[in-house]
């Protein structure tokens, strides 16, 4: 999609419209997932076939979202087979996944795993590639208590784990999320939808063993929250409601088993919201909000959210979208200019620190031909602010930091981003696909000192296309540039000698960095090619595909 680009070649972290990854909320079956993201760049961040729906909301969200700067991406898991037990297995080079369902009284199960073993592979190789795996495991359950009444039950695990002794390196990180959600259907006018949930992020990387540098970081969040739809008449839909999250944060730092800093917060994060979508004739469709935000760490406590959006038709066929309103995000990455990050590493502010802000505005027009093509036209503007970033004198990777408070560590950086997105579809036909290109800026300013982010991509093209030849074949194809993205330079090196003698096995050269982010990587581009060749059996389906 437009606006839509991955961090890099290695990863499935998602840059939506120049903001950084940790600005996307990302939701399975209403629990905040953390960072789905693997390596590799080749998996999805769920499991395909256990996702009914997955919604993206790039820019100006409305107030039933929040906690985040940018971007919704919000999944729904897929609810099963009722009528009789199905299976499905997906093998290839890289991977083996596995998707059962079935039937339970009044409802249907579903789960789905997957695992990488190019680990397994490379131990029966001499070749000298650091061994890398993950796996997920995803599953829903649900039974309908009576016509007005259904309980569901979600879960997810994730686990990517790199280890490399060559060079000391050992790292994992995951989520664990599970969810019970209920929906009552209380008449023909209201219905409500009540969660309790349990998310669980870690992050662990250890580089030189044990008497090395070792960052542990997890996230605990426990949350509760009732949504309620009233339809009040053909014209106005209400939907109002709250949530309440108990965070717990821990993030250790070690080096040579001697503590760097501790950090450890307990904040608790909560929000009320009301949204109307009002329909005052055929042509126009106003959607205002309205969020407040309460978060216990910081001294103001309250934080208001306005937001609206605005749908008019031109005709049946063409319509001009609308969107503007400001947001706030109490949880965030450290952002490091200095050296690329493997890794996420998550911090709740504290009252040294305002949250991040930001203010979207968005304006777009999309039209239908027929059934078959569509075409949208859309810009955006957005304003940052608050973003911690590590000072100039200090990167990620450095040995001593103070843990008094968030402003002794860090950089507070404000930013903006802006651009234009061109997309065109061939939704049905014998080929489909569509043509994507966005044009955009991503800055971020410092003490008046401003200068690219490092998601920054100036241009981006992408030609998605799929050709079903008959019944038997299918060929599918992607092309996709992009301009290179930004990073600090190192204009030397000098030999850093930490006991003040001459003795070079105690010395150490480190890097002397030029202006944040005033290099560029060349541009980028790749191109993909697929086949798939489908086969019938009698009591089941084979596809095979390069």
């Amino acid at each position: 999609m437009p606006g839509v680009l991955t961090q890099s070649e290695f990863s499935t972290g998602l840059i939506i419209r120049g903001g950084n990854t940790d600005q996307n909320l990302i939701l399975l079956d209403g629990i905040t997932v953390y960072n789905p993201s693997h390596l590799g760049g080749v998996f999805s961040n769920f499991i395909v076939d256990a996702v009914k729906d997955a919604e993206l909301i790039k820019g100006g969200y409305n107030a039933e979202y929040g906690g985040r700067l940018s971007a919704v991406l919000n999944v729904t898991s897929r609810e099963g087979n009722r009528n009789k037990f199905d299976a499905k297995m997906n093998i290839s080079i890289l991977s083996a996944q596995a998707t059962f369902e079935g039937p339970i009284p009044n409802g249907a199960w579903l789960v789905s795993g997957r695992r990488t073993y190019f680990d397994k592979v490379l131990e029966q190789t001499s070749l000298d590639v650091p061994p890398y795996y993950f796996y997920d495991l995803q599953g829903h359950v649900f039974t309908d208590l009576s016509a007005k009444d259904r309980l569901s039950f979600s879960f997810y695990k994730g686990l990517d784990d790199f280890s490399y002794d060559d060079i000391g390196i050992d790292t994992y990180w995951g989520n664990e999320t599970f969810s019970l959600a209920y929906r009552k259907i209380f008449n023909d006018l209201l219905v409500g939808n009540f969660l309790l949930a349990s998310s669980r992020f870690f992050t662990f990387f250890n580089l030189g063993g044990e008497s090395g540098l070792v960052q542990d970081n997890t996230i605990q969040d426990f949350t509760g929250s009732a949504n309620l739809t009233y339809f009040q008449n053909e014209k106005m839909t209400w939907k109002f409601g709250g949530q309440v999250k108990e965070l717990g944060f821990n993030y250790d730092n070690t080096f040579a088993d001697s503590a760097l800093f501790t950090i450890k917060k307990a904040p608790i994060e909560s929000a009320a919201y009301t949204k109307l979508k009002w329909i005052p004739n055929k042509r126009l469709v106003i959607e205002p909000g309205f969020r407040m935000n309460m978060y216990t760490a910081h001294s103001d406590t309250y934080f208001p959210d306005f937001r609206l959006g605005l749908k008019y038709l031109l005709t049946e066929d063409r319509y001009i979208n609308f969107a503007v309103g400001n947001y706030h995000q109490f949880i965030m990455t450290i952002q490091d200019d200095y050296n690329p990050v493997l890794l996420d590493f998550w911090m709740a502010i504290d009252e040294s620190v305002d949250p991040g802000k930001s203010k979207q505005i968005v304006l777009g027009y999309e039209e239908y031909f027929g059934e078959i093509y569509k075409v949208q036209v859309e810009g955006y503007y957005k304003d940052l602010k608050n973003m911690l970033t590590f000072v100039e004198t200090r990167a990620s990777t450095d040995e001593v930091m103070s843990d008094e408070k968030l402003t002794d560590m860090f950089d507070i950086a404000d930013g903006y981003a802006y651009g234009l997105e061109v997309f065109a579809q061939k939704m049905y036909g014998k080929i489909n696909g569509w043509i994507a290109y966005t044009y955009s800026i991503s800055r971020k300013s410092i003490d008046d000192y401003e200068y690219f982010t490092n998601w920054d991509r100036r241009q981006a093209f992408t030609v998605i296309g799929n050709y079903n030849f008959n019944k038997k074949w299918e060929f599918n194809w992607q092309w996709s540039y992009q301009s290179g993205q930004a990073f600090t330079p190192i204009l030397g090196y000098y030999l850093e000698n930490l006991d003040y003698t001459f003795d070079s096995s105690h010395s150490n050269f480190s890097t002397i960095p030029g202006s944040r982010n005033t290099g560029r990587y060349p541009s980028y581009h790749r191109l993909d090619l697929g086949a798939v060749r489908h086969f019938k059996f009698k009591k089941f389906d084979m596809d095979l595909y390069i």
